[in-house]
């Protein structure tokens, strides 16, 4: 999250999310009901808690979705970077992560968390034939 001034100097509390976080807010804030269409959310097979569960801060006990969806100049939304990560299948079978300690060599691992995450230019700097890219978590 980031706030910041506007030149008309309101405050502006940004949040990141995912593109399809975003797609779900902005597809509600057409809707001539959006609360409606989060109520009936479970009878037409769509999910919008995923929404409801990453904007919801309870030091302001509200959703910014919500107050975005109502026209809140205040509050805006921007995409976060998809990030990407190198794995291989080694002799037996295993998972091995592409990682990068603190020691700035490369190595692998066992362990997912410990792998080099980075955006996909980064990320095809590194790849070699034995690498394959898989999609990881979000980041700013």
């Amino acid at each position: 999250m980031t706030i910041h001034m506007s030149p008309t100097r309101a405050l502006t509390t940004t949040y990141y999310v995912t593109q399809e976080q975003l797609d779900l807010i902005e597809e509600l804030k057409q809707e001539q009901f959006p609360l409606n269409e989060i109520y009936l959310a479970e009878r037409n097979g769509r999910n919008f808690d995923d929404i409801a569960d990453n904007l919801y801060f309870e030091e302001d006990y509200e959703h910014a979705a919500l107050r975005y969806i109502g026209g809140d100049p205040t509050i805006a939304f921007k995409i976060k970077k998809q990030l990407y990560l190198l794995h291989r299948i080694d002799r037996k079978n295993r998972e091995v992560y592409f990682s990068i300690p603190n020691t700035g060599n490369p190595q692998h691992s066992f362990y997912r968390n410990d792998a080099f995450t980075a955006p996909l230019e980064e990320i095809k700097k590194w790849q070699t034939p034995a690498w394959k890219v898989e999609k990881a978590q979000y980041g700013k």
